[in-house]
């Protein structure tokens, strides 16, 4: 399985749980899960504050991540954040990633990259 489709497996486990007033027990479970799967998420290399899961707008079908980009010149100096969204959602093909922010240095293609190969890295279970 890649790590978005286990994300997405234990987020909506996780829901299910919630929703139906499930034990305590298998919703920290889900939540175990997905904070391990996020630990394995990109983070350095500009994406200095890592990445999160922003579980409250996630939805059946849909996960939503948030980071920033510390953005260097041509000097090796920092200049700034930029701060993105991405909307991951699966298709026929695939997955359809929308990164969201401001495009500072053509930044959103490396990080749709970025997020594309983490999505679909395979985990062995």
């Amino acid at each position: 399985m890649t790590n978005v489709q286990m994300l997405d497996a234990a987020f909506r486990a996780m829901e299910t749980c919630r929703d139906r007033n499930g034990i305590s027990k298998w919703v920290n479970h889900w939540e175990e899960q997905i904070h391990s799967i996020m630990e394995t998420a990109p983070s350095g290399s500009g994406i200095n504050n890592g990445t999160i899961l922003l579980q409250d707008e996630c939805r059946d079908q849909r996960l939503v991540f948030r980071l920033g980009y510390h953005h260097m010149d041509d000097g090796g100096y920092y200049v700034g954040w930029s701060w993105h969204n991405v909307v991951v959602k699966p298709e026929f093909n695939g997955l359809n990633i929308r990164v969201t922010g401001k495009n500072v240095r053509d930044i959103k293609e490396h990080l749709h990259e970025m997020m594309y190969n983490w999505l679909t890295y395979d985990i062995l279970i």
